[in-house]
Formats: structure tokens, sequence, C-alpha cells
């Protein structure tokens, strides 16, 4: 049975509930430049509105900076060490996922993705679309012939909810793959009257807020910084207007109630901030943070709330949204109570995994660059309001602290400074507890740890 939506969150009018979900992942969008994140430019006017107007979750964290296994966290409410997909490509075994969950509902259910690497994501989708899959799979970038663009990925989503419009109940999942890089070639940011910041201001910004190292990149370092920025920030006013037009499409076929809108993205991106421009193995908040907005057009009441949560914390809000039960593990929570109640004080802990040995060159770096010679190895990381512990098990890297309330960059490790060391110690220990499956500090049920569990933990020494 369907459950009405919380006083002050995107709300049903009818006893049924929720009709319509339309859940919408971005590849690769760095929180922070994200307009309703406080951006200077105007990146997202569109997004910009449905925050205002919906629920921001804006301290939320992804699981992972790698596309797979962030998502498979957002579908199945599991870590990737108990979901055991670490990486890209990488097919999910057991578990169920949210959109099985909607299929058992009976809501139909339709999946658009981007990017060839996420092929794998068909189970309980009663069509499922991604590039690659026939010769009519749509047009591809030159640069980027593993992707489709925004704008055909909307096309194909529109023609599937018109295909559809006799079914009482949708699930559309859509996933867009512009932000990724490498950017396509005609794309770059158009300048607005909105953008309260431009020219130099927009520069020391950069440097000075966001760290970015402008004698990072490239050879030309600030010149192909900026260049490189202005790209990132053209995709994301793209994004903006294709979901937009998904979203006036739907208005205006009558999807302008019962219908609740869930946008997030799967990890954001270096950009140059840490010496660092892309994903994968690296566990900064700007890899790491992903905010997630709530919205009904029915509800017009903004709120934006700074609890800790994760994507992992999306399947188990719509199940009780939905008025399903979840069967077997989770870790996420729902944030149903959070949306009740902003003083609720949401989770104690984050939880981010980084991948094995990923240092890109795909852009390039000159030879003298120590990126191409240095190998990370695996990264964990486990943060609270106060402090984040960095945990590199193999001993390849040096383990980081850092106190955010007054390093927001993570740039000071505090790891040698006597003053806070059984803080860290307390965090590196809460890690290695949780991938043993011994501590709930977010309160998860651990009781039935499985074989593959165990053997994924022995594999990284535990």
């Amino acid at each position: 049975m369907s459950k009405k939506m919380p006083s002050g969150s995107p709300e049903s009018t009818e006893e049924s509930g929720i009709k319509n979900i339309v859940l919408i992942t971005l590849d690769t969008v760095r929180a922070d430049h994200l307009g309703f994140m406080g951006y200077p430019r105007n990146t997202t006017p569109f997004l910009d509105k449905l925050a205002k107007q919906g629920i921001v979750f804006k301290n939320a964290f992804s699981t992972s900076p790698e596309t797979t296994p962030s998502h498979y966290s957002l579908f199945t409410s599991l870590y990737p060490f108990e979901h055991h997909v670490m990486t890209n490509s990488t097919e999910l075994t057991g578990f169920r996922t949210l959109a099985e969950y909607l299929k058992e509902e009976t809501y139909v259910t339709g999946g658009f993705v981007s990017v060839l690497h996420l092929k794998s994501f068909d189970r309980g989708f009663d069509y499922f679309d991604f590039d690659g899959v026939s010769d009519d799979s749509g047009p591809q970038p030159a640069n980027r012939p593993w992707m489709k663009t925004a704008d055909e990925t909307i096309r194909k989503a529109k023609e599937w909810i018109s295909q559809n419009s006799s079914k009482e109940k949708k699930f559309l999942w859509v996933h867009l793959y512009d932000a990724h890089y490498p950017y396509a070639d005609s794309v770059n940011y158009q300048e607005s009257d909105s953008d309260s910041l431009k020219g130099d201001a927009l520069i020391r910004f950069w440097k000075e807020k966001q760290r970015i190292n402008f004698d990072f990149v490239l050879k030309d370092k600030e010149e192909s910084a900026i260049n490189l920025i202005n790209k990132y920030d053209g995709e994301l006013q793209f994004i903006d207007n294709q979901i937009e037009d998904l979203f006036n499409f739907m208005t205006r076929n009558g999807y302008d109630k019962d219908t609740l809108w869930i946008i997030t993205s799967d990890h954001g991106e270096g950009l140059s901030s840490h010496s660092y421009y892309e994903h994968s193995d690296k566990v900064y908040n700007e890899q790491l943070r992903a905010p997630i907005i709530f919205y009904s057009p029915e509800n017009k009441g903004g709120k934006m709330i700074d609890s800790l949560v994760e994507n992992i914390d999306i399947l188990p809000t719509v199940a009780e949204l939905v008025g399903f039960k979840i069967s077997g593990r989770i870790s996420g929570k729902s944030l149903v109570p959070l949306m009740s109640n902003s003083n609720n004080a949401g989770k104690n802990y984050v939880f981010g995994m980084g991948q094995f040995n990923l240092a890109s060159p795909a852009l390039s770096f000159p030879d003298t660059n120590p990126i191409n010679k240095v190998s990370w190895g695996q990264l964990l990381s486990l943060q609270d309001k106060k402090y984040k512990y960095i945990y590199s098990p193999d001993t390849k890297g040096k383990d980081e602290l850092f106190d955010l309330e007054k390093d927001p960059n993570e740039l000071h490790n505090l790891m040698d400074d006597p003053r806070v060391r059984s803080a860290g110690d307390g965090m590196k220990n809460k890690i290695i507890d949780m991938l043993r499956g011994k501590m709930d500090f977010n309160y998860r049920d651990v009781s039935s740890e499985d074989e593959k569990l165990k053997e994924a933990l022995k594999a990284l020494g535990y």
C-alpha cells in the first residue's frame, strides 16, 4: 500500500500515493559546480528551480567515485564491498534492485543509459536502452564512441513514456553521461547575466574556494585549466536544458501530479583540485559529494537539509514512500524522517571506497607529472561532520585525516598531529570494523554476512 509523503516533502494528493517515479542520475557532476550548491555560474538554472521547490540533501555522498559501483549502491542500498561490484562494466550477481522491487509493485519500468558500461543494469526493466544496443542507437560524438548525448537519451525516454501512456504507474530511470571527460568538441560555457562572478574574480574563486591547481593541467597551465572548466560547465548547461525538456514534456502530457522526481549524481570530478582532474581512485569530497533532489510538481515549499546521507538511502526512501518491504540486508536508511523533521540528526558517518590504480593518462599529463608514477592503491574514507579519515590499507599511500570544519578542501593532513590522533585512530578502527561486519554505526542489519562478502574482505586483507 502506497504511503503519502510527510508534510513539507513532495506530496501525492491521492490515497494511492506515488504513481510515477523519475530517477535521473548525472554522471561525473561535481556538487560545487551546481547553482543550488552555491556555484557563481548559472550552470543549472532548471535544477536550481527544482531544488528551490523541492527537498535537497546537500550533504549527500556517493559510496564510490566510479560509475558502476556507485549506481549499484544506489539500486541495492549496499556498499561496494557488500554488493561486490568494484569496477566499471562488472555485472551484479544476487541482490535485488530498485527496478525489480518497483516492477513487483506493478510499475512499468524503463531504463535509458548513455554509456556502454551500464548495459548490465537491465534487471527489473521492462524496456532497457543503452548505447550500442543496435545500429540505430543514436548519434555518437566522434571523440566519445562509447556513449550517446543527453538529447538522444531524453528523446528515447520521451518515446517510451508516450508508448506507455496508458499504464497507471511508471518508473523511468535516465542516466546522462555528458559531463564525463572527454567533453564534446562543440560545447563551451555560455556566460549569463545571472553569473555572480566572471573574469579574474571567477579565476580567484576557482583557485581560492575550490583550490584548483592551475599549474597541474596540461602544458599551457592556466589557459588549459580554464578551457577545460569552461567545457565542463558547458556540459552542465546542456544537461540542465535536456532535463528541463523532459520535465516540460511530462507536464504537457499530464504528469504534473502524482510524480516523484529524484535527481542525483553518481560521483563528482577532481577538475584539478588536489592536482587531480578525474575520479575513480581518489576519495576527496570533490569526487564523493553527490547531492540529492526530491521533487514533486504538487509541492512548492523548498527545504535544504544538511544532514549526512548517502546514495544507498534512496532505495529505502522509495520503499517507505511507495509502501513495499525490502527483503535481505541493506545498509541504507529511509530519508523520510529527515524530510519530515530537519532536526533529525541523520547518519553518524558516511563511507567511500575508491578503486585500484586508476591514475588516468587521459589528459596526457607530462612525463614529469608524479601522478603517472605513483600507484595509490585502494583508498577507503569515513567522515562525520567534523573529521574525515582516508585509509590506505595496502600501505602504498599515506593515511590522511582532515578537520572538515577548519579545512573543508581537505588540504592539511593532521595524521602527525598528536592533538587529534585519537580521533583518527577511532575512525580507522570504525572502517576496519565496518568491513568486518562488526560495526552498526548507521543502524545497519549486518546479521546475514554472506560468503562472498567474507571473500571480498579477505582479499582486502581482513
